[in-house]
């Protein structure tokens, strides 16, 4: 389990100390710099996000760039991401239950690479496609571009 817990928040850590499979788990409690995460996300299995809220997530496109199965919760634009995502399994936010659930079902996922369908260059010719929309709309207020 790799990421910083905030605000004194224990919770986490206790389980995994009182898992009976804690000498199975390896935890990482604190910020990771980008090649860490690089090594981390290249030795991963599933990737599990349980977002409470969320508009966008590093860890999500890091993933997917990856092929990697995911297990994310349903907020915020994390939904539209992940949706469309063939190694995608979306579980409502808040509900272990459902997380672990999920984390089951993603594990059929594991040892195939997943296609995303983002790539820079369908977001470059999106946003290519937002300008001249917004240079059209401008030159037709009368104003020039």
């Amino acid at each position: 389990m790799v990421g910083e817990t905030w605000e004194g928040w224990r919770l986490p850590i206790t389980r995994i100390q009182q898992s009976p499979r804690a000498e199975e788990i390896d935890l990482v409690n604190r910020y990771v710099t980008d090649d860490e995460a690089d090594r981390y996300f290249d030795q991963a299995d599933i990737v599990a996000l349980p977002y409470l809220r969320s508009s966008a997530s590093g860890p999500l496109a890091m993933a997917i760039a990856r092929g990697l199965p995911v297990v994310t919760t349903d907020v915020g634009g994390l939904t539209e991401v992940a949706s469309s995502y063939p190694g995608a399994v979306l579980v409502p936010p808040g509900d272990p239950t459902a997380l672990a659930a999920g984390l089951e079902a993603a594990v059929p996922l594991v040892g195939t690479h997943h296609e995303s369908h983002l790539s820079w260059d369908e977001t470059a010719t999106a946003v290519q496609g937002i300008i001249e929309g917004l240079l059209q709309h401008r030159s037709g207020t009368g104003r020039s571009s």
